[in-house]
């Protein structure tokens, strides 16, 4: 082991000179960690102010981070745009320079300068700076908008190039006397001097000793103030008569505060006129007038125009329902609902007189928001559309719009759940075909909402009647469709040969037709069937022979309930067709009866 260091008096190990040094690198240590601490706060409360538009409660935040990292480029630029905001342009171009000074090529730093600089009415320089940071990152929209507005201000401020040159014509003698009388900049110079200091605390928590401010009245006329200032106009009369009252008052502590913040106030007022009138003058804003009332005179005259439109209301519904097919074709719901809520909510104003096709075209757009609602998930909603639609269609008495009603019902009521209301609608429209290949899809979709039920013979049925009319119009994909439903009531009945066989040929169409999907789905239901085949054991002739026994007697049970049902029905028809007999000829035997009696 090697020597061990000697024991301190205070009963530590190590020299007395070592202790300290390693108390001061901890000391050191703790007050970065602070400093840091303090900082993230001291910014973070600034954010927050900033955002609240406490601007000077930011600044000072802003301060005292800056008390710990004075060369920090964020906090500089967020400092220097709320200085910008309470109107303190002085202050916010020297945090603008400090980032600009650390770093030539920094596009933000060159940003808030020029916007400063344009904020003070100084657009040449603005447009300049503007430029710069346009030549280092051209992608910034904001020296492009920049170079924009500051040319323009420059043009409304000078006018435009007419060939005015100056030259050294005519008597200039006054000049030269001018140049030896002494200037006035200078006595006013000695004036301000003769005034009281006063103390004013900077950002920098240093005090130092201002002039007191005076007012200097501006020969401005009042027309032209009161138009660049508008509604702060009246704030200009109020406070050059508090002024005026001041000035005849005793000078106390509370006076000259008073008069020290109006004059401020004014002075910054008679700024933002100088920077408004420079940016846009008195012509320009005349010519801005002219334009927004020759704007509003087109705006008038196009909703005129509209309103004359509107006078023949079936050609605007009709332009309106071309805009909702379009917008359904390309899957914009929201747009679809919208202008067919808005149409929907003008033909309630419009009678049949005014509109001859009124009821046609609400199950239009009735049909219109149910396959949007349906789309988009809100299926009762869709539902109510389409009961609509489909009894507008039977007053109507038109059966292409109770076919396209019916259609819609029924493909709501299945994706709802309602199985036996769609299957109802489905059976009542299968009435209605006029094609092959509609048979198959309503046959179909029946055998879908049977299957659903638990109708296995029924949804067998439907699937080989879909399964026709598929052959019969070549249409393989409905074939397929119908293939598969037939395969599943085969197997929910449990006739699993005769499932397998189905579910093949299923398979062999899906292949055919190239879909992966479906043939994926159905290999993986056959290979299900067979373990489940070999699992059971069930390859006895007699067992299958059996099978088979049960099932037809089940179905033959089936056509005998579907036959008493029949009858059921047909007797309940009967029976309800007497009761109508009955009743007529009671009423026709109590109308002879009245008429013998009034004879």
């Amino acid at each position: 082991m090697g020597p061990q260091g000697k024991k301190a008096p205070d009963g530590k190990t190590g020299t007395g000179a070592g202790a300290k040094q390693r108390k001061r690198k901890t000391s050191d240590a703790g007050s970065e960690a602070g400093s840091a601490i303090s900082f993230e706060i001291s910014q973070s409360e600034g954010n927050t102010f900033r955002s609240m538009g406490m601007y000077k409660k930011a600044i000072d935040s802003y301060t005292r981070a800056l008390s710990v990292k004075p060369k920090h480029k964020a906090v500089l630029m967020s400092r220097s745009q709320c200085y910008q905001q309470i109107g303190d342009n002085a202050l916010a171009l020297e945090d603008a320079n400090r980032i600009v000074a650390e770093d030539q090529t920094s596009a933000q730093g060159l940003l808030q300068k020029a916007d400063v600089y344009y904020q003070m009415g100084q657009f040449e320089y603005a447009l300049v700076l503007y430029h710069r940071g346009h030549k280092f990152r051209p992608e910034i929209q904001g020296f492009r908008l920049g170079i924009q507005k500051s040319k323009e201000a420059i043009e409304n401020s000078i006018g435009e190039d007419v060939g005015i040159r100056l030259e050294k014509k005519g008597d200039l003698s006054f000049f030269i006397e001018e140049q030896k009388t002494p200037s006035k900049r200078k006595d006013a110079l000695q004036r301000k001097q003769q005034q009281p200091n006063r103390q004013q605390t900077t950002h920098n928590g240093k005090t130092q000793q201002t002039k007191r401010k005076t007012r200097t009245p501006k020969d401005r006329d009042k027309k032209t103030v009161r138009q660049l200032l508008g509604q702060l106009y009246e704030d200009v009369t109020y406070l050059e008569a508090l002024l005026h009252e001041s000035e005849k008052t005793s000078k106390t502590r509370t006076t000259e505060q008073v008069t020290d913040l109006a004059t401020e106030c004014l002075d910054y007022l008679d700024s933002r006129t100088e920077f408004w009138q420079q940016q846009q003058p008195t012509f320009s804003r005349q010519q801005e007038r002219n334009n927004r009332s020759a704007r509003l005179y087109l705006e008038t005259m196009k909703r005129k125009k509209e309103k004359k439109k509107r006078t023949d209301p079936t050609k605007w519904i009709i332009a309106k329902a071309d805009e909702t097919e379009e917008a359904l074709n390309n899957k914009d719901y929201a747009e679809c609902m919208d202008t067919a809520d808005r149409v929907l909510k003008e033909l309630e104003k419009y009678s049949e007189a005014e509109v001859p096709r009124k009821k046609e075209f609400l199950g239009n757009f009735h049909s219109f928001m149910g396959i949007a609602c349906l789309e988009t998930g809100s299926y009762e909603e869709a539902a109510r559309h389409h009961r609509i639609d489909y009894n507008v269609a039977k007053e109507l008495e038109s059966e292409q719009q109770v076919v396209r009603a019916m259609d819609n019902l029924g493909s709501t009521y299945a994706k709802m759940g309602r199985h036996r209301e769609a299957s109802k609608i489905f059976k009542d429209r299968l009435l209605l075909t006029s094609s092959a290949i509609e048979e198959a899809w309503l046959y179909h979709d029946l055998g879908r909402c049977h299957l659903e039920m638990g109708n296995n013979y029924d949804a067998l049925e439907c699937g080989e009647k879909s399964m026709n009319a598929a052959e019969k119009a070549k249409d393989e994909i409905w074939k397929l469709n119908a293939t598969i439903v037939v395969s599943e009531a085969q197997l929910n009945l449990g006739d699993t040969d005769k499932a397998l066989k189905s579910f093949e040929e299923a398979l062999a169409l899906s292949r055919a037709l190239r879909s992966s999907t479906a043939e994926q789905a159905i290999v993986k239901v056959i290979r299900t069937i067979r373990d489940k085949d070999e699992s059971n054991g069930l390859d006895s002739e007699d067992e299958k022979q059996s099978t088979e026994h049960s099932l037809n007697d089940d179905k033959e049970q089936h056509n005998e309930d579907k036959q008493l049902t029949t009858i059921y029905d047909e007797e309940y028809n009967d029976n309800e067709d007497k009761k109508l007999t009955t009743t007529r000829d009671k009423e026709d035997n109590d109308n002879e009866d009245k008429q013998l009696t009034t004879i």
